[in-house]
């Protein structure tokens, strides 16, 4: 760890375990960029002497718009690959450490308001399933800190992320809710009364199940359907990137569907 990591996160105690850019998406976009720029410059190259054995305006014009589109192309995919290299996100017993291109954060575990997550697999034939999955860190002075698949184990993140701030939330959550608060998970609110979504609320004694279900035809979503008793179709279906503490939410609605 750096330095400055060593400052910024001294507070928050041991460290638990870090996470940097994937190896393979660096050097996979090094390589694709080098190799789009070499061959741009090669076109360059070969531009410059044929307008040097005939210097018309049409060769240079020629040769500047096939070499332009790869140099362009190449550095483009360079700089983002270089961008990516200072990211690093790291858990501590005391809370989170993240650096990006923003700036870096150490955010002691209470101030954390939630976690939005997409887990997404999609399924490379003859390759295997790639983690697809981005967590997106509320604070509660509104920041927003994103991990996406970019991030070496972002499943083992995500996890370990997601149950430490589920650990945290969860009793207060409970709390609340039996003492008659609405309690709002992103797109989605819970009452004693019942679960609020798309603009409509349903009864407890006539919600049938929630759960999480791959689009069909937004295959790069997840959804929380919620079904009501009788009901052929969801009666109403809500990105799960949408829901904030997907698993606080299920955790305390689980218990209502017992009960009711």
């Amino acid at each position: 760890m750096s330095d400055e990591h060593n400052e910024a996160a001294e507070l928050l105690g041991p460290l638990v375990r870090e996470h940097r850019t994937r190896k393979t998406y660096l050097w996979t976009h090094l390589i694709t960029g080098g190799v789009f720029s070499l061959f741009g410059l090669g076109v360059a190259g070969k531009g410059i002497f044929a307008f040097a054995k005939e210097p018309t305006r049409e060769n240079a014009v020629l040769w500047a718009l096939l070499s332009v589109p790869f140099l362009l192309s190449g550095g483009f995919v360079v700089i983002s690959a270089l961008l990516r290299l200072p990211l690093r996100v790291a858990l501590h017993q005391g809370g989170l450490y993240y650096r990006g291109r923003r700036g870096e954060w150490a955010v002691p575990w209470p101030t954390i308001d939630g976690v939005y997550q997409k887990v997404l697999r999609v399924d490379q034939v003859g390759i295997g399933v790639a983690v697809r999955d981005v967590y997106t860190i509320a604070l509660q002075d509104g920041t927003m800190l994103e991990v996406d698949h970019h991030f070496a184990d972002v499943d083992a993140f995500g996890d370990a992320l997601v149950h430490q701030v589920t650990h945290m939330l969860l009793p207060g959550h409970q709390e609340a809710f039996r003492a008659g608060q609405t309690l709002r998970f992103g797109d989605v609110g819970i009452d004693k009364g019942g679960i609020h979504a798309d603009g409509k609320s349903l009864p407890w004694g006539e919600v049938e199940s929630l759960s999480c279900k791959q689009g069909i035809l937004a295959t790069d979503k997840s959804f929380l359907q919620i079904k009501r008793v009788g009901g052929l179709l969801a009666w109403a279906k809500v990105p799960v990137e949408k829901v904030k503490n997907y698993d606080v939410l299920m955790r305390i609605a689980s218990e209502m569907t017992r009960i009711v």
